[in-house]
């Protein structure tokens, strides 16, 4: 099926039979993939030329093998609410390098991997972010955060426990990323554009920045990681977790998700 017919069979909160679920304003559907197992060709197969030639380039087989799988899933997650073909996506690319949908499918995506992990949020909202980021305990985190965080920001750090703080600098860090990306800007803008409200335990629960108003949702998906979703839109987002592997169906994983219990959050009453 090509994505031409894809597209005019689908409306913007219309999904697939047997998809994850519905989704609707200020809902964003996370699909997070571990490719800590082997590597599988497909993963390869199922790009475009130009996707694929991106992949050839990096140095090492484990930099394409994350490229390909971490792509691969933002075709899969596409054709589990658009249908169709996960080859049979087409993007376009800002000349911020910010890909997006072509077609009329209405789906919107944003995508981040890091280390074994890539993660990408679904949504109908085009102006969706996340980021995906693991707390660097080997970091002195001040000297970036006085390079790129705000002095309120920074000050927060300060004032943590050294062995909270790579923590906190990575919370904050996936948030303001978040919406950077949201924006289709990325880094080009600076981080300290974004500033980071916390509530008394240290948690990220709002943002200020370019763009506004900006809804937000931060947590930690496993011990050890940071996760952000910032879409551009009012009240509070809806975030519903998955796991997945490329090319494979999407297992619910709440798990995963920002309503799971989380222990070792970094606290610090803000003065």
């Amino acid at each position: 099926m090509s994505l031409a017919s894809v597209s005019k069979a689908t409306n913007p909160i219309a999904v697939a039979a047997g998809a994850p679920g519905r989704l609707s304003t200020g809902t964003v559907h996370v699909w997070f993939l571990d490719r800590t197992g082997p590597p599988e060709n497909r993963w390869l197969e199922v790009l475009d030329a130009q996707e694929q030639e991106r992949a050839m380039c990096f140095r090492t087989p484990d930099q394409r093998n994350a490229f390909a799988a971490a792509h691969a899933l933002v075709r899969t997650a596409l054709s589990a609410y658009g249908g169709g073909d996960p080859a049979d996506w087409r993007f376009a690319i800002s000349r911020e390098g910010r890909p997006s949908v072509l077609g009329d499918s209405g789906l919107a995506f944003s995508l981040t991997h890091s280390g074994t992990w890539a993660a990408v949020a679904i949504s109908i909202n085009p102006a969706l972010g996340i980021d995906l980021e693991p707390v660097r305990l080997e970091r002195d985190s001040l000297p970036l955060a006085r390079r790129f965080f705000g002095a309120s920001e920074t000050t927060w750090l300060e004032r943590l426990a050294p062995g909270e703080r790579a923590a906190g600098f990575s919370s904050l860090w996936t948030v303001k990323e978040a919406v950077l990306k949201a924006r289709g800007s990325g880094l080009t803008e600076p981080l300290r554009s974004v500033e980071v409200d916390l509530d008394p335990s240290g948690h990220p629960v709002s943002v200020r920045g370019p763009g506004a108003p900006w809804a937000l949702c931060s947590w930690s998906p496993e011990p050890g990681w940071c996760a952000a979703v910032a879409m551009q839109a009012e009240g509070a987002l809806n975030v519903t977790t998955f796991r997945a592997r490329a090319l494979g169906p999407a297992v619910a994983a709440p798990e995963l998700g920002p309503e799971a219990p989380r222990g070792g959050a970094p606290a610090a009453e803000p003065q």
